[in-house]
């Protein structure tokens, strides 16, 4: 089938393009990129696809639908240099087997392709495909393609050893990813010229375009000496090296808060209860280190007898063989079950399972002693009254913890030759390592009333305990970030653990860059399994390589050093073509130069 112009554009440069290359390189996709003008997405990854054997499923662009579509058409029509083209791409089989002598017959420019994930394929430019090329159009200008250049961001290329050399090539040693110094040294030796693209990203498409119909053109030129508008056309030009985009620096995610959920939890478990309300016949289990969390001020948790003035009555009685003490609050009469099951839920969860606070319940307030009520039945809006709670229930879980540290106190830490008090109901309902300690029949810790921690730091511990009581981050504690984050690695906490993550992130993103500190913070990391602070380390080193002292470095295990060095921002790649680039480009602008004198 001979190519014709259509009527009215005879003024144009017809230029047919033959696009050859291996299967699954990716011939129709790049044709299709500059037929539709568009990205092409990649099809789903298969358990095994080799370049020319294997799942790869051939295609083909058909020619005859630049004469169906007007809009392919048009967009095949361009002007390159100033002179008016019509672009013509041919389509191919990939299989060694087929006869393309059709496709090749009166070809003005043959562009060869390989895929740069698959070294196989570049064998073949000279194994094969440049002969097929030589024997049907010898004289034609040949355009060398690396296809899916995007690969090299997902994979860094190995930097090639000297290669052995054969009749037109150089063997391509076993890699994954070709360099680009590798398609430019096969490009030299079969007189091509070389250019990279990806039809995912769109990079480089244009750049082969242009220089396809330029190589074209030159040599249409070479024929019609006397052809005005071919004589601005240039030769086809170096393609800039195409840099990968920057990786994307890691985001320190921290997990959503548990602790309204916790302190829920610990009232529907009665775990380590140690105060009973008998209301109306009725018990209702709670613990006393949460009711002084929650302002409660009522002086019968603290007696052990009934105190004058008020009609209820309190009993002290073992209820376990440790010598586990129990309170029994018979409440006054006037106090209605509801009323104070409704309270309590309030002071562990922060919520109201009635719309309103009714009058029972501030009665029930009353005789709590707690004003914290008061404040929530002048808001309606829950979220505030939540707020309020956990902003009340946090300052005096602080104050239990650090101001009245043996009130209620059942179990105690002993390390670097101090004790401190604790409350096993909130350690067990926020740690679920220490509920597993403290439970029976687990852990010999849960037998004892002092549980021994050698070796661990003591203020990153008290650091540790603030965060269990208040759900915040210690504003006080100044010692090493990474010494809390290690303790709470070994509590099992994964919030605490990204929040000093995105503190020590923080730290040093204001702090002036220091190398030393980031490797140090990174063997610190992948210690503690703090994963996300060990992934902005990672990125922080590698988009800052040239900055990195080798000595740095040497803190690193061998294998992650050499990780980081292989994944470094701008890539090794990128850095030799784009040196090779600035002296090639030097070369040709001192050339014309000395043309023009």
């Amino acid at each position: 089938m001979a190519l014709e112009l259509p009527d009215g554009e005879s003024t144009r440069e017809l230029i047919k393009c033959v696009v050859v290359g291996d299967g699954g390189v990716g011939k129709t996709k790049l044709i299709c990129a500059q037929a539709l003008g568009q990205s092409i997405q990649p099809e789903p990854k298969r358990t095994h696809v080799h370049c020319i054997h294997g799942s790869h499923k051939p295609s083909v662009f058909a020619i005859d639908k630049y004469y169906k579509s007007a809009e392919i058409q048009a967009r095949s029509n361009m002007i390159v240099d100033g002179v008016p083209v019509a672009l013509r791409l041919w389509d191919t089989f990939g299989d060694h087997q087929k006869n393309r002598r059709f496709a090749y017959q009166n070809s003005h420019v043959v562009a060869l392709c390989f895929a740069v994930n698959c070294p196989q394929s570049l064998e073949s430019v000279n194994h094969f495909w440049y002969n097929e090329i030589k024997n049907f159009c010898p004289k034609t200008p040949i355009i060398l393609i690396g296809t899916k250049s995007d690969c090299r961001q997902d994979q860094p290329p190995e930097e090639a050893k000297p290669l052995r050399r054969t009749n037109f090539s150089q063997k391509i040693r076993e890699c994954t990813i070709v360099t680009p110094r590798m398609g430019r040294q096969i490009a030299q030796e079969i007189g091509a010229y070389y250019y990279e693209c990806s039809v995912l990203s769109m990079t480089g498409l244009q750049d082969v375009i242009l220089n396809v119909i330029r190589a074209a053109l030159c040599k249409q030129r070479g024929k019609r000496l006397l052809s005005k508008q071919l004589r601005k056309v240039l030769l086809p030009q170096l393609q800039v090296p195409q840099k990968p985009p920057r990786p994307q620096t890691p985001v320190i995610e921290v997990p959503p808060s548990t602790y309204h959920n916790d302190l829920t939890t610990l009232l529907e478990s009665l775990f380590c209860y140690d105060v009973v309300f008998v209301v109306e016949g009725r018990q209702i289990k709670a613990h006393k280190a949460m009711l002084i969390a929650g302002a409660c001020k009522m002086p019968m948790l603290f007696a052990d007898q009934p105190i004058d003035g008020t009609e209820c009555s309190v009993e002290s009685q073992s209820v376990s063989d440790d010598g586990h003490i129990l309170t029994v609050i018979i409440a006054e009469p006037s106090l209605t079950f509801n009323a104070l099951n409704s309270l309590l839920q309030y002071l562990y969860s922060g919520s109201m399972p009635t719309c309103n606070v009714s009058s029972e319940i501030i009665e029930a307030a009353k005789f709590l002693n707690t004003t914290i009520t008061k404040v929530v039945s002048e808001q309606n809006d829950a979220v505030n009254s939540l707020a309020f709670w956990k902003t009340v229930v946090a300052k005096n879980m602080q104050e239990l913890l650090f101001e009245k540290q043996s009130v209620f106190a059942d179990i105690w830490f002993d390390l670097e030759d101090n004790v401190i008090p604790a409350h096993k109901a909130i350690l067990v309902s926020r740690c679920p390592m220490m509920a597993a300690m403290f439970q029976e029949g687990h852990f010999e810790e849960a037998n004892r009333q002092i549980v021994k921690l050698p070796g661990m730091n003591l203020k990153a511990f008290l650091a540790v305990l603030e965060y269990l009581y208040t759900d915040e981050i210690s504003k006080t504690y100044q010692g090493s970030k990474i010494a809390a984050m290690a303790v709470a690695n070994f509590f099992c906490l994964p919030r605490l653990v990204a929040l000093y993550e995105k503190v020590i992130v923080d730290e040093i993103e204001t702090d002036m860059f220091n190398v030393k500190n980031v490797v140090e913070y990174l063997l610190e990391a992948e210690m503690h399994n703090a994963t996300q602070l060990k992934a902005w380390g990672e990125h922080y080193i590698i988009t800052n390589f040239d900055k990195i002292n080798v000595n740095a470095l040497k803190m690193l295990p061998i294998k992650t050093a050499r990780s980081l060095e292989s994944r470094r921002w701008p890539p090794v790649w990128y850095l030799l073509e784009n040196d090779w680039y600035t002296k090639a480009a030097m070369r040709e602008k001192t050339k014309l130069q000395k043309k023009h004198k």
